[in-house]
């Protein structure tokens, strides 16, 4: 995947589903990186510390790239 401007940072939302211990669980997440390959390799990385779920067990639904606005989580929007 070929980005438009590779070098500037941009924020996006992934909703993934993946299956822990107890169960399935659906979730949105957000992160700001330059490439959406990047944010996914944050995600991937991000579930293994936090939920400790294997790639394996990820899966991605959909990734957007999202404009300041419609930025939802704290950790994102401190940087707008």
């Amino acid at each position: 995947v070929n980005e438009r401007k590779p070098l500037t940072v941009k924020n996006f939302g992934i909703w993934l589903r993946y299956d822990s211990r107890s169960g399935t669980h659906n979730m949105y997440r957000e992160y700001r990186d330059l490439t959406r390959a990047l944010a996914v390799t944050q995600c991937y990385r991000d579930m293994g510390a936090k939920h400790r779920a294997r790639p394996s067990t990820i899966q991605i639904m959909k990734i957007k790239r999202l404009p300041a606005k419609e930025c939802r989580r704290p950790h994102v929007t401190q940087f707008h």
